[in-house]
């Protein structure tokens, strides 16, 4: 089959490959009053001739298995408005060469696809509607960064009140440079699923997401983050991350950030690198603190005051943050690991709780001595293993052991007082 394709408004199902493969065709047109309502798996599949507008009839309701894969070189993607359409199914449109695509006004729940839009080359704009309840793992992803379309949604984006969920890598790679969140239904934000992206600015996040995936904003130009509401129960492993201590984006997260006193668990390497000033934990729901989680966070400043909630810190989770002047550990803490305070040289005594029964194997306190002057205050019950490792690479800091917290009261020297946050 060759050239243009009319089809009759009486038509509801396209079936399975039905026109897949026909290299020749040019051009697609559905009848004004269409009442098409289920478009095939691989449908057109494969039609690398068919080039310009194309128009999806309000009445379809399905779009099935990569049913446009690999088909239109060019033109625009438009969902007429009322529409019935309820599901685009993984890979629908991927590889297309849509240059727009606007979702019209629907008037059902709609859910977009794993890898539905996925690299399609000349996408620069997106419009969605605000009946979109979620979008699927790489539903947008741009490839990946060593190998992406330059200019791949190089746009504005706003996701619309509806939506509850992003899946991971939906727009990985993709080259936006606004979000903007609505609304206040979304619960999941997926791991990767802003990965690399050039996101700049001010970003909001919705007080109804509860958990943000691993690597879901790493790598993007982010220069503050804001937390609304009280769902918030896990950030992933390196959500925020910044690149590595000897290659970053100097604006990334240069401000100031409050933490939701809902957050359970911040993950591994989550703001690693970031240009934090100031760090604030709020309430006591807080567990735990992962490996790296804000080491090299070089420009946070004053006092940092970890929940009394927190039982493990990991480790290097502060590591290089030289610009803390006091720092107040949890009162419940367990769990110290290896390297947790190394090279943080801005502050000058530390008091350890009695609860601390695991302590990392070397370097907690490393490169501290310079300007570490008082001292470190630790249980008696610790291990002959763990009082070695808080003593090592220390120098001249002075390690104070305790049996009680009366003991501890007494023992307490130049001027350093017991930490009005424990009990």
């Amino acid at each position: 089959m060759s050239g243009e394709l009319k089809l009759p408004a009486s038509l509801k199902t396209i079936g399975e490959n039905a026109f897949n493969q026909c290299y020749s065709l040019t051009s697609l047109e559905f009848a004004p009053d269409s009442q098409l309502v289920t478009i095939g798996d691989s449908a057109f599949s494969n039609c690398t001739g068919l080039s310009g507008n194309l128009t999806i009839p309000k009445s379809v309701k399905t779009i099935n298995y990569g049913a446009f894969q690999s088909a239109y070189s060019t033109g625009t993607l438009k969902f007429e408005d009322s529409g019935a359409l309820t599901t685009i199914d993984n890979y629908a449109f991927a590889y297309c060469g849509f240059t727009a695509v606007d979702f019209g006004k629907g008037t059902q729940e709609l859910t977009i696809g794993e890898s539905a839009f996925r690299e399609c080359q000349n996408l620069k704009t997106l419009t969605l509607s605000d009946n979109i309840i979620s979008i699927g793992n790489d539903a947008f992803r741009n490839g990946d960064w060593e190998a992406k379309i330059s200019d791949f949604l190089s746009c504005e984006l706003n996701l619309p009140v509806s939506l509850q969920k992003i899946g991971n890598s939906a727009f990985r790679c993709a080259n936006i440079t606004k979000l903007t969140f609505n609304g206040n239904n979304l619960t999941e934000i997926g791991d990767f699923a802003f990965y690399k992206t050039n996101i700049q600015g001010n970003l909001a996040i919705p007080g109804s997401v509860k958990k943000i995936g691993n690597n879901a904003f790493e790598g993007t130009h982010i220069s503050a983050l804001t937390f609304s509401g009280e769902n918030l129960l896990e950030i992933g492993e390196s959500a925020f991350k910044n690149g590595d201590w000897s290659a970053s984006d100097p604006n990334f997260l240069s401000c100031e950030l409050n933490l939701p006193a809902s957050l359970q668990k911040i993950g591994k390497e989550a703001f690693r690198c970031a240009n934090i000033t100031k760090l604030t934990f709020n309430g006591d729901n807080l567990t735990e603190i992962g490996d790296n989680t804000f080491s090299y966070c070089k420009n946070l400043t004053g006092d940092l005051k970890i929940p009394n909630s927190v039982t493990t810190i990991g480790n290097n989770a502060f590591e290089g943050c030289s610009g803390i002047s006091n720092i107040v550990v949890s009162q419940n803490l367990t769990t110290l690991g290896a390297g947790v305070f190394k090279n943080c040289n801005g502050y000058t005594s530390i008091v350890l709780p009695e609860t601390l029964t695991t302590v990392g194997e070397a370097e907690i306190f490393y490169g501290c001595n310079e300007s570490l002057k008082g001292h470190i205050y630790a249980p008696n019950s610790l291990s002959e293993e763990g009082k070695n490792s808080l003593g090592y690479y220390v120098g001249t800091i002075s390690i104070v052991f305790y049996d009680s917290y009366d003991d501890l009261r007494i023992k307490l020297k130049d001027g350093d007082t017991f930490p009005e946050s424990w009990k």
